[in-house]
Protein backbone atom coordinates (compact mmCIF):
# COMPACT_ATOMS: atom_id res chain seq x y z
CA UNK A 1 0.00 0.00 0.00
CA UNK A 2 3.01 2.62 0.72
CA UNK A 3 4.33 1.77 -2.77
CA UNK A 4 0.82 2.37 -4.06
CA UNK A 5 0.99 5.75 -2.62
CA UNK A 6 4.64 6.72 -3.18
CA UNK A 7 3.58 6.08 -7.04
CA UNK A 8 0.51 7.91 -6.87
CA UNK A 9 2.12 10.83 -5.03
CA UNK A 10 5.00 11.10 -7.82
CA UNK A 11 2.32 11.59 -10.31
CA UNK A 12 0.71 14.05 -8.45
CA UNK A 13 3.57 15.83 -8.04
CA UNK A 14 4.82 16.04 -11.36
CA UNK A 15 1.34 17.01 -12.37
CA UNK A 16 1.86 19.63 -9.34
CA UNK A 17 4.99 20.76 -11.41
CA UNK A 18 3.52 21.16 -14.57
CA UNK A 19 0.69 23.04 -13.61
CA UNK A 20 3.44 25.09 -11.43
CA UNK A 21 5.86 25.58 -14.33
CA UNK A 22 3.36 26.17 -17.05
CA UNK A 23 1.61 28.84 -14.71
CA UNK A 24 4.70 30.90 -14.27
CA UNK A 25 6.12 30.53 -18.30
CA UNK A 26 2.53 32.22 -18.96
CA UNK A 27 2.50 34.77 -16.34
CA UNK A 28 5.97 35.46 -17.49
CA UNK A 29 4.95 36.53 -20.51
CA UNK A 30 1.60 38.34 -19.81
CA UNK A 31 4.17 40.69 -17.51
CA UNK A 32 6.56 40.86 -20.82
CA UNK A 33 3.91 41.71 -22.56
CA UNK A 34 2.25 44.41 -19.76
CA UNK A 35 5.68 45.88 -19.29
CA UNK A 36 6.28 46.82 -23.11
CA UNK A 37 2.99 48.30 -23.30
CA UNK A 38 3.72 50.65 -20.13
CA UNK A 39 6.88 51.91 -21.67
CA UNK A 40 5.15 52.83 -25.05
CA UNK A 41 2.30 54.21 -22.87
CA UNK A 42 4.96 56.44 -20.81
CA UNK A 43 7.07 57.22 -24.00
CA UNK A 44 3.85 58.98 -25.52
CA UNK A 45 2.91 60.64 -22.50
CA UNK A 46 6.31 62.15 -21.99
CA UNK A 47 6.48 62.94 -25.65
CA UNK A 48 3.27 63.17 -27.09
CA UNK A 49 2.20 60.73 -30.35
CA UNK A 50 4.03 57.73 -30.70
CA UNK A 51 6.19 57.89 -33.94
CA UNK A 52 5.37 54.79 -36.40
CA UNK A 53 8.74 53.45 -36.23
CA UNK A 54 7.86 53.26 -31.92
CA UNK A 55 4.63 51.21 -32.59
CA UNK A 56 6.11 48.94 -34.94
CA UNK A 57 9.03 48.50 -32.02
CA UNK A 58 6.10 47.96 -29.82
CA UNK A 59 4.92 45.41 -32.31
CA UNK A 60 8.18 44.15 -32.99
CA UNK A 61 9.06 43.95 -28.84
CA UNK A 62 5.10 42.17 -28.18
CA UNK A 63 5.85 39.39 -31.03
CA UNK A 64 9.14 38.57 -29.48
CA UNK A 65 7.87 38.30 -26.26
CA UNK A 66 4.58 36.14 -27.73
CA UNK A 67 6.72 33.54 -29.87
CA UNK A 68 9.86 33.18 -26.59
CA UNK A 69 7.23 32.43 -24.18
CA UNK A 70 5.26 29.94 -26.33
CA UNK A 71 8.30 28.44 -27.20
CA UNK A 72 8.80 28.62 -23.25
CA UNK A 73 5.75 27.18 -22.56
CA UNK A 74 6.15 24.54 -25.07
CA UNK A 75 9.47 23.39 -23.29
CA UNK A 76 7.92 23.32 -19.69
CA UNK A 77 5.29 21.33 -21.17
CA UNK A 78 6.81 18.90 -22.92
CA UNK A 79 9.22 18.14 -19.95
CA UNK A 80 5.91 18.36 -17.50
CA UNK A 81 4.54 15.86 -19.87
CA UNK A 82 7.31 13.63 -20.46
CA UNK A 83 7.70 13.32 -16.32
CA UNK A 84 4.47 12.29 -15.99
CA UNK A 85 5.06 9.97 -18.73
CA UNK A 86 8.14 8.61 -17.57
CA UNK A 87 6.59 8.62 -13.77
CA UNK A 88 3.68 6.36 -15.08
CA UNK A 89 6.02 3.90 -16.89
CA UNK A 90 8.10 3.53 -13.93
CA UNK A 91 5.37 2.45 -12.26
CA UNK A 92 4.11 -0.26 -14.70
CA UNK A 93 7.48 -1.50 -14.45
CA UNK A 94 8.00 -2.02 -11.15
CA UNK A 95 4.59 -3.51 -10.86
CA UNK A 96 5.39 -6.47 -13.51
CA UNK A 97 8.80 -6.40 -11.82
CA UNK A 98 7.42 -7.13 -8.52
CA UNK A 99 5.03 -9.53 -10.15
CA UNK A 100 8.09 -11.37 -11.74
CA UNK A 101 9.65 -11.74 -8.77
CA UNK A 102 6.72 -13.29 -6.77
CA UNK A 103 6.19 -15.30 -9.23
CA UNK A 104 9.45 -17.15 -9.54
CA UNK A 105 9.92 -16.85 -6.22
CA UNK A 106 6.78 -19.18 -5.44
CA UNK A 107 7.79 -21.45 -8.73
CA UNK A 108 11.27 -21.90 -6.75
CA UNK A 109 9.91 -22.65 -3.41
CA UNK A 110 7.65 -25.65 -4.42
CA UNK A 111 10.36 -27.86 -5.80
CA UNK A 112 12.73 -26.87 -3.10
CA UNK A 113 9.73 -28.22 -0.16
CA UNK A 114 9.27 -31.55 -2.35
CA UNK A 115 13.33 -31.68 -2.81
CA UNK A 116 13.77 -30.61 1.31
CA UNK A 117 10.67 -33.75 2.00
CA UNK A 118 12.84 -36.07 -0.09
CA UNK A 119 16.13 -35.23 2.05
CA UNK A 120 14.41 -36.26 5.48
CA UNK A 121 12.31 -39.04 4.51
CA UNK A 122 15.95 -40.18 3.11
CA UNK A 123 17.41 -39.51 6.03
CA UNK A 124 14.89 -40.85 8.28
CA UNK A 125 15.34 -44.07 6.01
CA UNK A 126 19.70 -43.91 7.11
CA UNK A 127 18.73 -43.47 10.65
CA UNK A 128 16.29 -46.45 10.60
CA UNK A 129 18.61 -48.63 8.70
CA UNK A 130 21.38 -47.82 11.08
CA UNK A 131 19.28 -48.64 14.07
Amino acid sequence: MKAFLTYYFRLIAASAWLLLTLSLGFWWMIIGLRQAKLVFALQEALGGNIAKESQQRLKRYSLMITTEGGFFLLLLGTGGITLIYLSYRDMQNTRVLKEFFSTVSHEMKTPLASIRLQVESLQEDLFDSEH
